[in-house]
């Protein structure tokens, strides 16, 4: 993993075999993020967990083959303990170019992934169960 920090801005560049949710909640807490816009994301990735919440439990779909990252965008929040928590969706093309999106749930980088996060300076965003909902729900302070 290389990252740079440029005035409120943050490129990461993850490398083939790297776990994409471990490695952004690492550099996360080195660099004392917790609330933020995940812009895009482009690359590859495999061994890939993709959740659809049917509107009572997430449903995963489970793909093993590499697949091209075409579209990656989602926040950054924590929750009351101060745990970094990544909310990302993500949109896959696969060898045949068929599309498949959902929330991502774990992945590993094949070959490259770049990736541009903007930090929020005035807003914190919190996560906390709902309820109503039974999900992780963003809170803003």
């Amino acid at each position: 993993m290389i990252y740079r920090l440029d005035d409120g801005r943050l490129v990461v560049k993850l490398e083939d075999g790297e776990n994409v949710l471990e490695k952004l909640k690492t550099v996360l807490g080195e660099i004392g993020w917790s609330s933020g816009v995940i812009l895009n994301g482009v690359g590859m990735l495999r061994k890939i967990k993709l959740g659809y919440f049917n509107g009572e439990k997430y449903v995963v779909d489970e793909f093993e083959d590499p697949m091209e990252l075409v579209s990656m965008q989602g926040n950054i929040s924590s929750d009351d303990k101060g745990n970094i928590l990544l909310h990302i969706h993500v949109g896959l093309a696969d060898r045949s170019k068929n599309m498949h999106g959902g929330h991502l749930l774990d992945g590993i980088v094949n070959n490259v992934n770049e990736i541009l996060i903007i930090r929020l300076e005035r807003v914190r965003m919190r996560r906390r169960l709902s309820e109503k909902t039974g999900l992780m729900e963003l809170f803003l302070e």
